[in-house]
């Protein structure tokens, strides 16, 4: 997080294995149980080390507004795709920093998005590649099947 080589990524289950390169790796997820699932998952895999440490945090929150307490990040990758960029999560990219995010809606198109953060705070957005994410939603949408 902070300077210390950190990220934050939407959906904490796959977080765990970033850890052991050292910084700090922030999951977050909107729905509870997949926060205690993912807890539970990273212990059975014998990572409870990185949870002691908290080099990984595993957190229930809005990925639309990523985690500003330990920003800015080197790297903010996003597992689901949001119509647009949210802005909190430009906000919270270290200068030098990479932003990877699936963007657009499955009706219209998604294309999966490198973003980079230079050293003036300027932003530069390249599309790498067409792609299929499930959408970001609210813990409200999700919970009602949207």
């Amino acid at each position: 997080g902070g300077g210390g080589g950190g990220g934050i990524r939407e959906g904490g289950c796959a977080a765990a294995a970033d850890a052991s390169t050292g910084g700090l790796v922030v999951g977050i997820e909107h729905i509870r149980e997949l926060v205690e699932w993912s807890t539970e998952n990273v212990k059975k895999d014998g990572k409870a080390h990185h949870l002691d440490s908290r080099r990984l945090l595993l957190l229930e929150g809005d990925g639309y507004q990523g985690y500003a307490p330990e920003a800015p990040y080197d790297v903010i990758h996003v597992g689901a795709a949001p119509e647009t960029v949210p802005p909190a999560l430009l906000e919270q990219m270290k200068p030098g920093g990479i932003l990877l995010i699936p963007v657009g809606t499955q009706a219209a198109g998604q294309q999966y998005v490198r973003i980079i953060k230079d050293e003036d705070g300027q932003l530069n957005s390249e599309a790498l590649f067409g792609e299929r994410h499930v959408p970001l939603t609210t813990v409200e949408n999700q919970l009602k099947g949207r």
